[in-house]
């Protein structure tokens, strides 16, 4: 009898199971992680520029990542978004940029070739407008962070699959991860910022 009840309870509460939680697959063709940092940074005010010091911003992104999302009762807030991205896919368009990168120096890709991003909350701040909290591993070291993030919109593809479309971004400070490398000029400055800002583009068609 009660392996009978067991059996009733499982069939009545299987379909509100399958409707609980959704499934998102991303759509990697169309989304990205771009990441980009300043280089020589100047501590000091510069009256004249003397060659001596340029402030720009080296760009780069990853090639190989993965992103996952499931939504409760379709309800973005209680969603859980889990990311993880290849290292030894890092691209800024020049090679020994990009070895240098790899390198104990910063990502140490032989002894940690992941990126591991899991959600801890989500809150909405305004129309369309989430913060999403969570844990990031880099070097095996995990710190939490803060993503700023656009609910750009929910829709139907070509196909008439549900479509949905969000924009995240946030800043985190390298040396939190191990990553300290730096080389201090002479005049007083570093040739690179600790601070990385980080641009993430997700699109997912329901499973």
């Amino acid at each position: 009898m009660n392996h009978l009840k067991s059996v009733t309870l499982l069939f009545v509460l299987f379909p509100v199971l399958i409707a609980a939680q959704d499934g998102w697959q991303l759509d990697k063709p169309h989304s990205f992680i771009e990441f980009e940092v300043e280089h020589i940074v100047v501590l000091k005010k510069v009256e004249k520029m003397d060659g001596s010091y340029t402030l720009g911003v080296t760009k780069g992104k990853f090639k190989e990542f993965d992103i996952s999302l499931k939504t409760t009762d379709g309800d973005f807030l209680k969603s859980k978004i889990e990311a993880k991205i290849d290292v030894n896919s890092v691209d800024t368009g020049n090679e020994l940029r990009d070895a240098h990168l790899e390198s104990e120096s910063f990502f140490y890709a032989k002894e940690f070739p992941e990126i591991k991003f899991n959600s801890k909350s989500i809150d909405l701040y305004g129309k369309d407008i989430y913060k999403i909290t969570g844990e990031l591993t880099i070097r095996g070291v995990t710190e939490e962070v803060e993503l700023d993030v656009d609910f750009n919109s929910r829709s139907q593809n070509l196909a008439k699959s549900d479509y949905l479309s969000i924009s995240m971004e946030g800043i985190l400070n390298r040396y939190d991860f191990g990553m300290d490398w730096n080389v201090v000029m002479e005049g007083g400055g570093f040739r690179v910022s600790s601070n990385v800002r980080f641009n993430i583009q997700a699109n997912f068609i329901r499973e």
